[in-house]
């Protein structure tokens, strides 16, 4: 399996040559951001992609909606990082991936259809773009979230958080997903491969303008003197899911 980054599938949908994309994986929170899902607001999204879409089935379908999409309607992490950050939700974590497995251009739509016609065409290109070179979404599971939380317990202990705290986040969280799942990952962040091979002795090699990591389990091995931290617990950081509530 083949990870990519937010910073690579930008770069591909702005110049097709190079690596080729067709057939990897991307997290939710790279499909959240390239989609310009997420909110400037801790705890909103630009738009929701709901849950429970046989809803539509049953109420009539939904070419009927008349407003947006509610924040209720779709799944919600909240993140809590004590009194280090502001807690901030990411939504759509599960609708996201459904969404683009399942290829649902129509819910897509429906989804943005109220906000400016500008950004429904910038939007329309994308996940045109994710299906065209048929990339599947992987949801962040707990065991994603627990590991990130203990990463970026290590990474603050090494380096400083970017200026936008979220951005750091969003990368541990990329990572995490990889390491899970014992994946390659594609990425230009070289602060980020840089701390992958201190936390784990695997390979990393350029490769165009990106890197690899590789987390399978044949390359991987945790440094004996970087084991997991389990300092965030101490400091009060935790999570909590939310499942949709309903449909409107």
């Amino acid at each position: 399996m083949t990870i990519l980054d937010t910073q690579i599938v930008s770069y591909k949908f702005r110049e097709s040559k190079g690596f080729d994309i067709k057939g990897c994986v991307i997290p939710s929170i790279v499909a959240i951001e390239f989609l310009l899902l997420q909110a400037p607001q801790p705890h909103k999204a630009n738009y929701y992609i709901p849950r429970n879409r046989k809803f539509f089935q049953i109420e009539g379908g939904i070419a009927n909606i008349v407003h947006p999409f509610n924040k209720r309607s779709t799944d919600r992490v909240i993140f809590d990082f004590g009194p280090f950050y502001p807690p901030f939700s990411m939504f759509s974590n599960f609708g996201i991936s459904d969404l683009i497995n399942e290829k649902d251009y129509l819910l897509f739509n429906f989804a943005i259809k109220f906000l400016d016609k500008p950004i429904q065409k910038k939007l329309r290109n994308r996940i045109k773009f994710l299906f065209d070179n048929n990339l599947s979404c992987e949801p962040l599971l707990e065991t994603d979230i627990e590991k990130s939380y203990e990463l970026l317990d290590l990474f603050l202990s090494r380096y400083n958080a970017k200026d936008d705290f979220r951005n750091t986040w969003n990368d541990i969280l990329i990572l995490c997903k990889a390491l899970n799942n014992e994946a390659i990952v594609y990425t230009e962040d070289k602060l980020l491969a840089r701390f992958a091979s201190e936390i784990f002795q695997g390979s990393i090699n350029s490769h165009g303008d990106g890197l690899i990591i590789d987390f399978s389990i044949s390359n991987r091995q945790e440094a004996e003197s970087n084991r997991e931290s389990k300092w965030y617990v101490n400091r009060g950081w935790q999570y909590r899911m939310k499942k949709a509530r309903y449909a409107m």
